[in-house]
């Protein structure tokens, strides 16, 4: 079965009542009721869902508490040992049995401040209750490790231009088509140079013999 919620760390808020609500642990005791609070970008409202098979355990940043409950009372609570809650995707259900037929929910749907949370009857067609949604604050260090890694990735392959050599003392390689060319220019001259001076007592004597007299000037 797929996952429908990557581990990761998450705001949770109420899609309804009209209000935006988010949950929140206002004490590190064991019992504290789950409540919704306006959002104050604090860590009592952050939560790590970890899990698999739709089924997931919801643990509070700042108090380490797990969002947990029993049968025999109403409210949805703080405790120090972990309970898996099952999840619906439609209208995002959290809910303590597999038939989704019960989930979290404001109690009697207040806007205000610190209303505690209730397992309360849904309806799994219509999604009677209260809906909640995730936003992602971080996920695990492997998923940002691996999104780092391609972009490096392509930004190496993406780059067209050679490193240059001068710095560990070498020739860039430009100095190196220059070098090259002028090689290649000035190697023929001296070639050439040096032989006109060995040819040249014979050339002068034979432009004396072929050349006529009377272009000499006395």
């Amino acid at each position: 079965m797929s996952q429908l919620i990557t581990n990761g760390t998450y705001n949770i808020f109420s899609v309804r009542p009209a209000a935006t609500l988010y949950l929140t642990f206002t004490s590190d005791a064991s019992g504290t009721n789950l409540t919704t609070w306006q959002e104050n970008n604090a860590a009592d409202q952050q939560w790590i869902i970890e899990g698999t098979d739709n089924r997931y355990q919801v643990q509070n940043v700042m108090y380490k508490n797990y969002i947990s409950w029993t049968q025999d009372v109403a409210f949805v609570y703080a405790d120090t040992n972990p309970f898996l809650w099952y999840v619906r995707n439609i209208n995002g259900i959290f809910s303590p049995t597999d038939s989704m037929n019960s989930g979290w929910n404001v109690d009697d749907g207040y806007n205000d401040n610190n209303n505690p949370v209730i397992i309360y009857g849904d309806d799994p067609t219509t999604g009677i209750g209260s809906p909640w949604s995730l936003a992602t604050i971080s996920l695990p260090s492997s998923s940002s490790s691996a999104s780092s890694t391609l972009t490096s990735t392509s930004t190496s392959t993406a780059s067209t231009s050679p490193p240059s050599n001068t710095s560990s003392g070498g020739l860039a390689e430009s100095d190196k088509i220059t070098l090259g060319t002028a090689i290649g220019f000035g190697v023929p001259s001296i070639i050439i140079g040096i032989i006109g001076i060995k040819m040249w007592p014979n050339f002068k004597g034979w432009w004396k013999k072929k050349r006529p007299e009377t272009y000499q000037l006395l």
